[in-house]
């Protein structure tokens, strides 16, 4: 994917709603992640879904992911996720 292509991928993806607490404060666990991997098509980490084939189960946070998970599409690490938003 060129650099241009991906760009206009990650300018037209919208954030996942994000929870509210009682004081009105952004709950940010069930953000969903983008790999900004260059080959990667991209892959976008989304805690309602989990990663099931990776052992990770629905309603997971990407903070509770294990450090040594890495992207399905690419093999990344969790340190080339960024936050849709």
């Amino acid at each position: 994917m060129t650099d241009l292509a991906r760009r206009t991928v990650l300018a037209g993806l919208a954030a996942a709603p994000l929870s509210l607490s009682a004081d009105g404060a952004r709950a940010q666990d069930m953000r969903r992640y983008i790999c900004t991997t260059p080959d990667c098509r991209p892959y976008i980490y989304n805690p309602a879904d989990g990663d099931p084939d990776s052992g990770i189960p629905p309603g997971t946070s990407f903070a509770d992911i294990p450090d040594d998970w890495y992207c399905p599409v690419c093999g990344s690490t969790k340190t080339s996720f960024i936050p849709l938003g």
